[in-house]
């Protein structure tokens, strides 16, 4: 089926993907998506701005753990996925928003996650108070046509509380860059942009699908049309925001099926963030109490329409 396709993809690129509530602001990342949408982004690039790709991987992956480690800071992400066109189109936008605050006393966060899967649309939001995660997780009941709520309690720790919502990590695949560039801006902020080997970054997907135990459709294959990365490292080494893109399409004997993937993300008010809190917290339930309802019921659907939630820390297979 459309969904057990999308999920493969989502194996195949291996870039996990979460959910972010639009803010009002024009975002960085949205100007690259022009950029990163053209399949000649780097064929007339000046020679001049011309880099080795190792030394590209080594500044965004540096500027991302960088990121990664800031005690104070905003991240937002897009991921949207389209595969078929016309009737047949299945489209998912996942977005997520992260405020994180680190003190010395405790480590607080929240989160909005939204996943729309061809209208299909689902909200989960979340405070993390140190110890404790609170989310609740709204989606639409299929049958009844109304919306049902979950008001959820997990003890965990900060770090497997971050695992479960890192939607903005991106394994640069070095070996399948074709080129990359630096240009360096009047305010000393550097954007880089990366153009992959639409062949190499296809075998790697292709090993993705088979290391997450997956495999394409017989007679069907994966065909990369262009894939490129753009971002934006600042004058203090911090990731501003980054967009990436797979331009590519399912070839089988009767029919070709577009597929596009993008994720943006933006990192954002740096040691401005300010937390979500929940306050009352009474009438969360704790998680292995909702399983035991669960299995006594089956209304298991308003968890599984954000499947991302709890699946998106997949190990990645070309991880050494």
């Amino acid at each position: 089926s459309m969904k057990k396709k999308v999920v493969l993809l989502l194996a195949a690129t291996m870039i996990v993907s979460a959910l972010s509530g639009c803010g009002m602001t024009k975002k960085e990342s949205e100007a690259m998506i022009t950029d990163i949408s053209n399949a000649d982004m780097l064929k007339t690039a000046d020679e001049k701005s011309l880099i080795n790709a190792d030394e590209a991987v080594k500044a965004f992956s540096d500027a991302l753990d960088k990121v990664k480690k800031e005690k104070n800071i905003t991240i937002d992400t897009t991921t949207t996925t389209n595969l078929g066109e016309g009737d047949k189109a299945e489209n998912a936008i996942n977005t997520s928003k992260l405020k994180k605050d680190v003190t010395d006393d405790k480590s607080t966060a929240s989160v909005e996650l939204t996943n729309d899967y061809t209208g299909q649309k689902s909200k989960v939001s979340g405070y993390y108070d140190g110890k404790t995660l609170f989310f609740t997780s709204t989606a639409t009941n299929e049958s009844t046509k109304k919306d049902e709520t979950q008001k959820i309690k997990e003890e965990m720790s900060f770090d497997d509380f971050l695992s479960i919502i890192d939607s903005y990590s991106l394994n640069l695949y070095e070996e399948n860059i074709e080129k990359a560039s630096l240009e360096t801006e009047k305010d000393g902020s550097k954007i880089f942009k990366i153009a992959y080997n639409p062949e190499k970054l296809q075998a790697t997907m292709q090993t993705n699908i088979e290391a997450a135990g997956q495999s394409l459709p017989d007679g069907q294959t994966m065909k990369v049309n262009f894939s490129n990365v753009e971002a934006k490292v600042n004058k203090d080494g911090n990731l501003t925001s980054f967009a990436f893109k797979i331009d590519a399409k399912y070839v089988s004997d009767k029919e070709e099926s577009p597929y596009n993937y993008t994720i943006v993300a933006d990192f954002t008010n740096f040691g401005k963030t300010k937390v979500d809190v929940v306050t009352k917290t009474d009438d969360y339930k704790d998680a292995s109490e909702i399983q035991q309802e669960q299995a006594a019921e089956t209304t298991t659907d308003s968890l599984e329409s954000a499947p991302q939630v709890t699946t998106t820390n997949q190990p990645d297979p070309t991880a050494k």
